[in-house]
């Protein structure tokens, strides 16, 4: 790994040198706005990272971006095998890619600017990668130096929300839309078939790494939905949710690393975990108390479960006792954090996206 970022580093500096000063890394001075920010101390401090590497003479140009001070997330996705490569998808100034843990990004130009809704990377295959784009799917082949439109979704107002690869079979792949149905391709893309309607906007969808025929679909009107069997029939988590008030309006939903079926959901009640697939349920003692707040984004350290982060719209909440007992960090500007990720690698590393306030 060491050796791949020092030839990188070789290159981009040759790159500077031919160009005599044609390309710049811009480190615009932080301005706390919103975009994306790193902590090295396991959410003790914050940096904001907007270093966008862009030609001199485009910053000259007002309609291209110049840092990523101002943008909004909308998603973000580190590369399963490769954490020093952390895909930022934005609301609408298209995807950007940092291969050194968030210090520099670039732009894929070759891309629509409108709002990425999902990234999924290949998880045995690192040059594969999937974006959704409105109500198109694009797929790279080759690093996201070219990419495909490999589907085209026709009903008028329909979105790509989901996006999930099979982590055994890793031709299938998952899309969920904004009508409620989930799309299925058997051949990287080739072709789709839908193969549930699910009546409700699909939110995001998560195949078991331990048991890909077992998968979770969160939606916008059937709550939580599980299948045990690829898909062919599904069942609804409502029912074991019932005491949890909001339990259902999931926002983010993970695997938990410590049980073969086990997740967690961050939810508006607020943090739910089930041991057995979600057959029952034990909810977190959080800070502020259940049902007061509503959880935006959540993360783990996978080399240490007990410890846990969730954030609101005002406040980071950390335990390392597994949920016994919270401490309050600050959160590194006064925009609306939407996305929370933990390095699997190095767990003291951890990555905020956010979105700014509207204007009053």
């Amino acid at each position: 790994m060491k050796r791949k970022n020092f030839l990188f580093l070789i290159v981009l500096i040759f790159i500077l040198g031919m160009t005599s000063g044609c390309l710049n890394i811009n480190f615009a001075t932080p301005k706390a706005n919103s975009g994306i920010f790193k902590s090295v101390n396991r959410a003790e401090s914050w940096q904001q990272k907007v270093g966008l590497l862009v030609l001199s003479t485009a910053k000259k140009d007002p309609k291209i971006i110049t840092d990523l001070d101002a943008v909004d997330v909308s998603a973000m996705v580190l590369d399963p095998q490769d954490s020093n490569t952390l895909y930022l998808g934005t609301k609408g100034s298209g995807l950007f890619v940092s291969y050194d843990n968030a210090e520099t990004w670039q732009k894929y130009s070759k891309l629509p600017s409108g709002r990425v809704n999902a990234i999924a990377v290949h998880p045995k295959l690192k040059n594969v990668i999937y974006v959704a784009i409105g109500n198109r799917i694009f797929k790279s082949l080759d690093c996201c130096r070219t990419w495909e439109n490999v589907y085209l979704e026709a009903a008028g107002g329909v979105q790509i929300n989901a996006l999930s690869i099979d982590p055994e079979a890793g031709t299938r792949i998952y899309a969920g839309l904004s009508d409620g149905r989930l799309i299925r391709s058997e051949d990287d893309g080739l072709s789709w078939q839908t193969f549930v309607d699910l009546k409700g906007g699909v939110k995001q969808i998560l195949v078991n790494p331990n048991n890909p025929q077992i998968i979770y679909a969160t939606t916008s009107g059937q709550g939580i939905m599980r299948t045990e069997d690829k898909g062919i029939k599904w069942v609804s988590l409502d029912e074991s949710l019932k005491d949890f008030k909001n339990g259902r309006d999931v926002n983010k939903i993970i695997f938990d690393p410590r049980r073969a079926d086990g997740i967690i959901t961050a939810s508006n009640y607020g943090l739910l975990r089930s041991e057995d697939g979600g057959k029952t349920w034990v909810d977190y003692k959080l800070l502020p108390k259940q049902g007061q707040a509503s959880i935006l984004s959540f993360a783990i350290n996978p080399q240490n479960p007990n410890n846990i982060y969730y954030i609101t719209s005002n406040t980071l909440q950390k335990s390392v006792d597994d949920g016994k007992t919270w401490v309050t960090k600050p959160l590194p500007s006064g925009q609306i954090p939407v996305e929370l990720l933990v390095d699997p690698n190095n767990p003291n590393i951890l990555y905020l996206g956010e979105i700014q306030k509207p204007k009053k």
